[in-house]
């Protein structure tokens, strides 16, 4: 049944809840609303789960500071047992601080160095505060901090961190687990998982991460200290990788990655070494490269239509014709919050009010919890109660075609593609023609990216973060090759089959769906794994360092 009754811890009656209206979803629980606190949440163990938490670890995890998203009262059901707790809602303005683990991402966001400092001396800073109230974190990962531009950070999945009063279950992601010391929980072993986040937050990468000739695995290289700060011929390093360039701190480091040693790490104004901009515009031996423009700090196409955004100003480009981009307009930063691309018309979003061109657009109100997210050339939304389908394209007399159909809105998370939660289900929404449908996912996918009919799912299992190519075929979820991190992807989709273009360190590689095998690649040195690309009738765009190129093929 999805209706179920919590009690207090004397056994009171407090409410009935609809554990199908879910949030959000983990391995051990479903995210609800609170039925009498709107700024609040609960948290409801899935069937089978044993909850760590106690009235006595409650005591404990109480004491914790506001940046950790603590469990505020428990409940149980009719015999006693713990069902799940209450905690705060996080705010929208918050997002995982794995976003800024890329370049691009930093630069979209507005991420500074100046922030990434505050940043990391916030997160010294909660690990002191747990251990000052004999409490270890343990799962110390990406996923559980949550950031907002301002700096300021948020620590969910408190209901894990070990007590004086209960042990650390042993469950964490193995991209932050102490393999050097056997992955036990400790003290230590927070200090390492903090030395993990935040030299990625700088850098870019993760300390053991790369190609080695020998050591093939992640956990291998941690276990023999082979990090990216060694001088190892046989390590190949990322190509995005920022060192860093105080001494001081990158000791700190060396200490910890390469010599085993476990410490609360000292910050005091980080910084690295930038990589300089490659300017090239040249006809090379097999592609002809254009430089389009310098200092992006977002960029957006579809097949015809697209906009590239600097610091102060953003411009619009037509796409129609091979090898060439046209300009067709040019807007100030201030004139918008958001921008909808079409394949014809671009709409600008200005405090919640929709502009084409000059006109405003008179037949859309923006809902209260409205959010969205661009689908294509199609904008699709979500309040509380509904989804809502934008077309940009569609435009008569300062009126905009839209629709909007009820459902589960709160159930919604948008992770570069929707994903849906609803009833122990998982879905994604895709554009079919001038449509969009969903589909059923077999996987609860923390991340999805989705172009056309390809994309990539990136989901938890036996503690390591996976990451799948998949296709879709009419309304069947296919399951593809297993693959390393893609942080963006174009697709070519073809009567037969599609083709991938994806940045890889000196090259794009070009994929062939549905087995995902390698048919070809474009060499280009500039290129890195963290490019982001898009492919239009001009050819394909790639931002690399803030530089965006439009390559062709002679």
């Amino acid at each position: 049944m999805s209706k179920i009754k919590l009690y207090d811890s004397k056994g009171s009656s407090r409410f009935q809840v609809d554990i199908s209206q879910e949030i959000d979803r983990g391995g051990e629980g479903s995210i609800i609303p609170h039925p009498k606190e709107k700024m609040q949440v609960l948290k409801i163990y899935h069937d089978g789960i044993t909850p760590n938490i106690t009235q006595q670890t409650w005591s404990y995890l109480n004491q914790l500071d506001n940046r950790f998203i603590k469990p505020l009262e428990l409940f149980y059901n009719d015999s006693g047992t713990v069902l799940g707790f209450s905690m705060n809602l996080l705010d929208s303005s918050y997002f995982r601080i794995s976003q800024i683990f890329t370049k691009s991402q930093c630069a979209k966001l507005g991420i500074s160095e100046s922030v990434k400092n505050k940043i990391s001396k916030e997160l010294v800073s909660v690990i002191s505060e747990a251990h000052s109230k004999d409490i270890v974190i343990g799962d110390f990962n990406p996923y559980n901090i949550f950031i907002n531009p301002k700096g300021d950070i948020q620590i969910l999945d408190v209901d894990s961190f070990e007590t004086p009063v209960l042990k650390h279950s042993g469950r964490l992601l193995n991209e932050i687990r102490d393999h050097y010391y056997l992955g036990k929980v400790s003290h230590e072993s927070d200090y390492f998982s903090l030395a993990v986040n935040i030299f990625r937050v700088f850098t870019y990468v993760h300390p053991y991460k790369g190609i080695h000739k020998t050591w093939k695995q992640l956990e291998e290289r941690a276990i023999k200290r082979i990090s990216v700060l060694r001088n190892d011929p046989d390590l190949v390093i990322p190509a995005f990788y920022e060192p860093i360039r105080n001494k001081e701190l990158e000791s700190q480091f060396k200490r910890i990655f390469e010599d085993g040693e476990r410490f609360l790490i000292q910050i005091d104004n980080i910084s690295t070494i930038k990589k300089q901009q490659i300017i090239i515009q040249a006809t090379r031996t097999n592609i002809t490269v254009k430089i389009i423009s310098r200092n992006v700090v977002d960029f957006y196409f579809n097949d015809t239509l697209g906009y590239i955004k600097t610091e102060t100003d953003t411009e619009f480009y037509d796409c129609s014709f091979v090898g060439s981009l046209t300009q067709s307009g040019k807007i100030s930063n201030s004139d918008f919050d958001f921008l909808w691309v079409g394949n014809k018309n671009i709409l600008r979003v200005k405090e919640n009010k929709i502009y084409h061109q000059d006109d405003q657009i008179v037949n859309f109100e923006f809902p209260e919890n409205f959010r969205f997210i661009q689908v294509d050339h199609i904008l699709f939304g979500v309040d509380w109660e509904n989804i809502y389908h934008i077309y940009p394209d569609k435009i008569i007399n300062k009126n905009v075609s839209w629709n909007k159909t009820p459902t589960w809105g709160r159930g919604f998370k948008f992770e570069n593609s929707p994903i849906q939660l609803t009833g122990g289900v998982t879905r994604t929404h895709f554009r079919n023609g001038d449509s969009i449908n969903s589909v059923k996912l077999p996987i609860n996918a923390k991340s999805l990216n989705l172009k056309g009919n390809v994309g990539v799912i990136t989901y938890f299992k036996d503690e390591k973060i996976k990451h799948n190519w998949f296709c879709l075929n009419g309304l069947n979820f296919e399951l593809g090759t297993d693959t390393e991190e893609i942080f963006s992807f174009a697709v070519k989709q073809t009567a037969s089959s599609s083709f991938v273009f994806f940045p890889r360190d000196g090259k794009i590689e070009i994929l062939r769906t549905p087995d995902f095998s390698v048919v070809d690649s474009i060499d280009f040195e500039e290129c890195t794994s963290q490019s982001e690309i898009f492919l239009t009738r001009s050819g394909l765009l790639l931002l690399e360092n803030q530089v965006v190129y439009l390559i062709n093929r002679k």
